[in-house]
């Protein structure tokens, strides 16, 4: 993949300015400048903080090897490269991208240029989303969980259950939507503020790793409620459209790096959204019907 540039924001590739400011991982293009800048940000905090010391206490008994590294003069892999985010105090998400970044970085041929760039877009679009924890995969196995919560963020709800349960489209009982809040409550992804009103966490969540069967059966609900609804809706409330179309291998390969895009367009129009008043369920799809080989 030649001259790769890296989308979407007119801040990426830019370091912070202030020293004094931490460095925004999801802003640069090469893992050594940013554990070059974020070390010199960390020892800013803690002057005692060494290369010394980082050697120590993330298991090396070279105390340049990390020096060598952020110079270009030796290589780290992924695994050395996690022992330094964990010493660092980097999150899941930083480390996620800082793997990302020695992917591209060290990348031997244009095609895994491409998926290291591919996979550095994904993860960079995907920063404003908070990881859940395996003990919350509940939230995946019943569609519900997400409708609830995306209403209570739209709604002024202070514990009126059957108002909340009549918003969504179909509607829910009261006592249904009561057993929903406390979960999610429970869990941390809606919380209460003293005058009562109760609001949502985290605008964006992602399940944790290996929930793939759980994320299909919740497409599959979500598609089969989404029958349902289309019945009931006015046709200027809603767009539906499907086509059946033939294509080569290079060209499905494409539409689906375009589906992604545009995913993320939609996603940064919700983000700058500050007056959401509904819930809209937006599906995509892409799959074969028919193919040689």
């Amino acid at each position: 993949m030649k001259n790769a540039t890296l989308p979407t924001s007119p801040d990426w590739g830019k370091t912070a300015s202030d020293p004094n400011e931490k460095p925004d991982i999801f802003r640069f293009e090469d893992h050594r400048e940013y554990l070059r800048e974020y070390f010199n940000w960390f020892k800013g905090s803690d002057p005692t903080f060494s290369h010394r010391k980082l050697a120590k206490l993330s298991g090396y008994a070279n105390p340049g090897f990390f020096n060598d590294i952020i110079h270009g003069r030796r290589k780290v892999g992924p695994l050395g490269l996690e022992r330094y985010a964990k010493t660092l105090g980097l999150t899941h998400m930083e480390t996620e991208f800082l793997l990302c970044l020695l992917a591209f970085t060290d990348a031997k041929d244009d095609h895994a240029k491409e998926v290291a760039f591919d996979a550095l877009a994904r993860r960079r679009n995907r920063r404003f989303f908070k990881r859940l924890g395996h003990d919350q995969t509940k939230y995946y196995v019943d569609f519900n969980y997400p409708l609830i919560r995306s209403a209570i963020e739209v709604c002024d709800f202070k514990g009126d259950y059957k108002k909340l349960g009549d918003f969504i489209r179909p509607k829910l009982s009261s006592d249904s939507v009561k057993r929903y809040v406390r979960d999610l409550c429970e869990w941390g992804l809606v919380a209460q503020n003293k005058d009562g009103k109760y609001y949502v966490t985290h605008s964006y969540l992602e399940p944790p790793p290996g929930q793939r069967d759980a994320m299909s059966r919740m497409h599959q609900a979500w598609q089969t409620q989404t029958a349902a609804v289309l019945s009931s809706m006015p046709p200027s409330k809603i767009h539906v459209s499907t086509a059946l179309v033939t294509v080569s291998e290079p060209t499905y390969k494409s539409i689906m790096k375009h589906i992604g895009k545009f995913r993320d367009e939609i996603l940064q129009m919700v983000r700058n959204d500050k007056h959401a008043d509904r819930v809209a369920s937006i599906s995509i799809q892409l799959l074969p019907r028919g193919e040689n080989g």
